[in-house]
């Protein structure tokens, strides 16, 4: 919406300016109304054209048609001259555009002459064409005069795109100079002189009228001058005045073009101002030309001084930023440099002018990185050339428009920093002011960033050499091996430490010396002095490049075995050769040693009773020792490989490479039990283990096995196996007879205490009053004795019971089986007990009736084992351990001393009387039992006086085993 109100506003006020122009230039019309020698609105449309593009038409045509119906003519003939005024603006802008660099027109002769002819000359046509034929076939014009009126028509078009165009074009495109204190006397001294110049030929001033004198040519020399001195801004200023001025002498009668006929006289000055312009523009344009090739050698010396000076890339663009800036007059600049591996453009470095102040500006571009096409700096790259953005807070292609607009920068430009088609890096610029793109000035910096890139690539061909030699140097200095280069002629020109202590000599006492003479033996110099010669001959060489083993020769004389390679260095000019030389003693040592233990290894291996066998990493057997081919009766040929499945139990074949090929592809170890296959046909049970030997990467090297005759050991297994049934049945019976006996007993043990129970009963319910207290007191002992007597039964039933039965495991829901023990039990109740619950309590995983029993046991201990008066209180929750629940009961009873926690779960073990505190001993032992045939335990932590906390730990039920999910 802002643009478009800023364009709205743009085509008003261009209307507006033609509008004022033409109703000046109509007013010196004098052969027509509607046609004048001075007619500045075609200058004025063109170079609109040119800025803002064909889209301003609406404006011109608007303002001609005015200008013109309010002039003179009609409707229909106003509306003819718009169209021609318009035509001729739109034409000659897509011609300069074309033809001619568009706003740039003015910078080359060439252009300058091309601009002239092509917007001057042949675009004015249409305008006079179709407006004077307007007028004609209207009636405003006779057509015996199209002639003269159509000339006074061009020509006042054309003086205006040669004479006001400039003006307009040059002081748009370029930003007002800077002038220094002595350019700006000389700016009035010159300004003087137009003046006076001017008015002298065309005023009057100095020469009467009517004195026939012609001086219009005094008014070059300020012309030229100007051009000179100030170029096209200059020139351009200049010819614009002495227009005015001449205009005015000629209609005040003064000067040498002055007539009775207005007309001639305007067209004559016309031609004559058209003719001076056209000199100073093309002169004008000379000395720009000329200036800027001289500028662009000028900062081309400076930036490759600056590169001469610079011993780094980062060192030049810390030259070459201020460098530019100080010449053009912009306030700051950035170095980019490609990051090949991330594909983004990072920056190197930041400077800008001290009077000028981009903190903010500067912390983003230091922390920003650009891939291709995005910013300036992306843009430019993906691009490969020159960028300029005349405002950058209007780009569409500025991520950093918010920081532009705090430190107020508008215009920006930048180059690529190239060697050959390679973007090395970008530099860009950015001035305060807004301005117009300037080509010259980007092909000038192309060139720059060229040499530039081959600056930086001339620095890194110098470092990577330099990191060469280093490297080079290093790997002679740190090699293990002896590394020797010799020349052509068979002399040492390198020799590095490896091969000093190697050799025993320095370097410096071998450098130039023949190799022959110094480590090779004296009855292999021969044939090394042949070898050389035959390959400086033939280029051929049978030992170059290959691995070869030989004898060398030590400073002392002493002999040693040798590994040699030689290559051929690649150089230009007579061939280097490289020899990498291993002493290789304590090698061929090894190998010795390595080959009496291979044959140590293999004669045990052949003495063992056992079968012993080894095999490569893929699993193919390579090794049986001789015990394989006596039990098989088959040769090794045969078995070797995977050969060894034919001896193996058809039954067992395909189990036992399944197994084999998962340790191959595991490295676990192999083991499995299977038969053999004996030379006489019948199968042996055997155990086969194998190993895999690893080197200290961990990698298989080879798998070592062997395999063991277990027949008789299956036999003997065999035979225990049928007596433990034997026995196990026998036992099985035997504890079934003593199971019914159990039974038998605890029956006939409690029938003559429910006899006894039962008679005392009756004892006490109807003779009690009889016998006296002393006898019921004897009475009441002997029926608690006999209910204690009867309990004891029962519980040692139950104990026996639990260890023979397999409990069914289920989920339980402890909430549910808490709350019903407490209703079961009145001594658990208020106001007998207090009892705590605390939920939740998960569900485990367990058997509810002895889960029952042994929560029953302990609540009833908690309540029962409490110092005399002091009411029972017990505390009940669960928490979670890993994959159990483990359920608390803390009471505040009497306690148990730390030495008999353990003791307290044993069956009869009690710590205090029946009178004080009654019972039969076994209920903890029951509350164990039945908890470890659930899967858990079951413990105490407890201090005399201070209560005691017991627990159970069971399974927890997992979700598709809670209760109730069926």
């Amino acid at each position: 919406m802002k643009r478009h109100f800023h364009f709205i506003t743009i085509l008003a006020v261009l209307a507006a300016v033609y509008f004022l122009a033409g109703k000046f230039g109509l007013s010196l019309a004098f052969i027509n109304a509607s046609a004048t020698a001075v007619w500045p609105p075609t200058g004025i449309a063109l170079v609109a054209v040119l800025f803002w593009g064909y889209r301003v038409w609406p404006a011109i045509f608007l303002a001609a048609f005015l200008v013109n119906f309010t002039t003179a003519g009609s409707f229909a003939t106003s509306l003819g001259i718009a169209a021609g005024n318009t035509l001729e603006a739109l034409l000659g802008g897509w011609l300069v555009n074309r033809y001619a660099q568009g706003t740039d027109a003015l910078n080359q002769p060439k252009t300058v002459f091309k601009f002239v002819l092509l917007a001057g000359m042949l675009s004015t046509m249409v305008s006079a064409t179709l407006g004077l034929a307007s007028l004609s076939l209207g009636g405003f014009s006779p057509w015996a005069n199209f002639g003269s009126i159509w000339l006074t028509w061009w020509i006042g078009n054309l003086v205006s795109n040669i004479v006001v165009a400039p003006l307009l074009l040059v002081w748009r495109v370029r930003p007002y100079p800077r002038l220094k204190p002595s350019q700006a006397f000389e700016a009035v001294l010159l300004f003087a002189s137009v003046i006076l110049f001017g008015q002298t030929v065309f005023g009057g001033w100095l020469i009467p009228r009517g004195s026939g004198y012609t001086l219009e040519y005094l008014v070059i020399p300020p012309l030229l001058w100007a051009a000179w001195r100030f170029g096209l801004r200059g020139a351009s200023v200049v010819i614009v005045t002495l227009s005015l001025i001449a205009i005015g002498g000629t209609l005040r009668g003064s000067g040498p073009f002055a007539r009775q006929d207005h007309n001639t006289g305007l067209l004559l000055l016309q031609i004559f101002m058209a003719a001076i312009a056209l000199t100073a523009l093309v002169l004008a344009a000379v000395i720009r030309e000329r200036n800027q090739n001289l500028s662009r050698l000028t900062m081309q010396y400076a930036v490759g001084r600056a590169l001469a000076e610079s011993a780094t890339p980062a060192e030049a663009s810390r030259r070459i930023l201020p460098l530019v800036c100080s010449a053009l007059e912009w306030e700051l600049g950035a170095t980019w440099m490609v990051d090949e591996h991330a594909r983004v453009l990072r920056p190197v470095d930041f400077w800008h002018s001290p009077s000028v102040i981009v903190a903010e500006f500067e912390a983003l571009t230091r922390s920003t990185t650009f891939p291709p096409g995005v910013g300036l700096p992306g843009e430019i790259w993906a691009r490969g050339e020159s960028h300029w953005i005349s405002d950058v807070t209007l780009s569409n292609n500025f991520p950093r428009i918010p920081m532009a607009l705090r430190n107020g920068l508008h215009a920006g430009f930048g180059f690529p920093i190239s060697a050959g088609n390679k973007i090395l890096g970008v530099m860009e610029f950015f001035s305060r002011n807004v301005r117009p793109p300037d080509q010259d000035l980007l092909d000038t910096y192309t060139a720059i960033g060229r040499q530039i890139g081959q600056f930086i690539e001339r620095k890194q061909a110098e470092v990577a050499l330099s990191e060469s030699n280093a490297l080079k140097t290093g790997i002679l200095r740190s090699a293990l091996d002896c590394i020797i280069t010799m020349d052509q002629a068979g002399r040492i020109v390198e020799f590095n430490p490896a091969a000093e202590m190697t050799f025993g000599y320095r370097r410096d006492e071998v450098i130039g010396r023949l190799m022959a003479e110094v480590i090779i033996p004296p009855h292999l110099r021969e044939a090394h002095t042949r070898g050389l010669a035959r390959y400086l001959t033939t280029g051929e060489g049978p030992v170059l490049g290959k691995r070869i083993e030989m004898t060398g020769m030590r400073s002392d004389s002493t002999l040693f075995a040798l590994e040699l390679t030689i290559t051929r260095i690649e150089l230009e000019g007579p061939p280097l050769f490289a020899g990498f030389m291993r002493d290789i003693t304590t090698v061929k040592q090894a190998e010795a040693a390595l080959r009496q233990s291979a044959e140590r290894l293999r004669f045990m291996a052949e003495s063992m009773p056992q079968k012993i066998f080894t095999a490569k990493p893929d699993g193919t057997v390579d090794y049986f020792n001789q015990q394989w081919t006596a039990f098989t009766g088959l040769p090794f040929e045969q078995i070797r490989g995977w050969g060894w499945t034919q001896f193996i139990h058809p039954d067992e074949v395909a189990e036992n490479v399944r197994r084999w090929r998962h340790s191959l592809e595991t490295g676990d170890p192999f083991q499995m039990e299977h038969r053999f296959r004996r030379a006489d046909g019948l199968y042996r049970w055997h155990l086969s283990r194998a190993h895999a030997l690893r080197d200290d990467t961990g990698q298989v090297l080879m798998w070592i096995g062997s395999d063991t005759d277990i027949e008789d050991q299956k036999r003997a297994e065999q035979n225990l196996e049928r007596v433990v049934a034997e026995r196990t049945a026998k036992l099985q019976e035997t504890i079934g007879d003593l199971e019914a006996f159990s039974y038998s007993i605890s029956h006939d043990l409690r029938a003559p205490l429910r006899s006894m129970t039962g008679y005392i009963r009756i004892i006490q319910e109807d003779f009690s009053d009889k016998v006296g207290p002393t006898v019921n007191g004897y009475l009441t002992r002997i029926s608690t004795a006999a209910a204690r007597m009867d309990k004891l039964i029962q519980d040692v039933l139950t104990l026996s019971r639990m260890a023979r039965i397999n409990l069914q495991l289920q989920p339980v829901d402890m909430e549910k089986l808490f709350r019903g023990v407490l209703d079961v039990y009145p001594n658990l109740q208020p106001p007998h007990a207090e009892i705590r619950i605390e939920s939740p309590l998960p569900p485990v995983l367990g058997n509810e009736a002895a889960l029952t029993q042994s929560i029953s046991n302990l609540l009833g201990n908690a309540v029962k084992f409490v110092a005399p008066g002091v009411l029972p209180q017990v505390r009940v929750w669960a928490q979670e351990k890993g994959d159990c629940i483990r359920f608390y009961f803390q009471d505040n009873g009497i306690g148990i001393a730390p030495d008999h926690q353990e003791r307290i779960f044993n069956m009869f073990e009690r710590l205090h009387s029946t009178t004080d505190y009654p019972g039969t001993g076994i209920g903890l032992a029951i509350v164990r039992k039945s908890v470890e045939l659930m899967g858990g335990k079951a413990g105490v932590e407890s201090e005399p006086g201070k209560g005691s906390t017991f627990w159970l730990e069971l399974n927890r039920a997992t979700p598709l085993e809670t209760p109730g999910s069926g």
